[in-house]
């Protein structure tokens, strides 16, 4: 029941990003790459990529980090972070690091869950989510973010809200 939930919750969160997107796109902690994936499919555009740090099927890009990408300033029009900044340690740098390779105008747009429906979901999924089983929760991991966390690092980073959906 929960993998189909997951699945369910995941695609969910996929068509909605995806109505936001435009251009060059890069997914950072893309997991198996779905958002991409289904972005390149519908557009045709073949400079949009998924980076992660772990091995997933279907990563473009495997990183040793994510605050430090190889690609140059301003390439992208959209950066994406689903459902993954929480479980980005140094997140601040990454932000950064997504300004710098966005373009002057450009999107950044994240998903998250808050910290206590994250502390329920990675309970309830501990047994059966491959990420969980394989890695756990590192030390610096959260299980989620609240909305003023994300605007504090998303501020520090010279992004700002333009959109807010529950």
């Amino acid at each position: 029941m929960h993998d189909k939930l997951g699945i369910y919750l995941q695609k969910k969160r996929i068509n909605e990003v995806i109505k936001c997107l435009n251009g060059n796109v890069i997914d950072i902690g893309c997991g198996n790459n779905n958002l991409i994936s289904k972005y390149k499919k519908q557009n045709k555009n073949q400079n949009s990529y998924g980076v992660d740090v772990y091995p997933w099927k279907g990563v473009d890009y495997l990183v040793k980090n994510s605050h430090d990408l190889p690609f140059q300033e301003s390439f992208f029009d959209c950066c994406t972070i689903l459902a993954s900044l929480n479980h980005i340690i140094e997140r601040d740098k990454v932000l950064l690091e997504a300004n710098r390779i966005v373009k002057r105008g450009g999107k950044l747009v994240i998903t998250m869950i808050n910290p206590i429906v994250g502390r329920i979901w990675h309970y309830l999924r501990s047994k059966h989510d491959t990420d969980q089983i394989e890695r756990g929760m590192l030390p610096g991991e959260l299980y989620g973010l609240n909305k003023i966390q994300i605007l504090k690092i998303s501020n520090k980073s010279n992004f700002r809200l333009i959109n807010h959906k529950t």
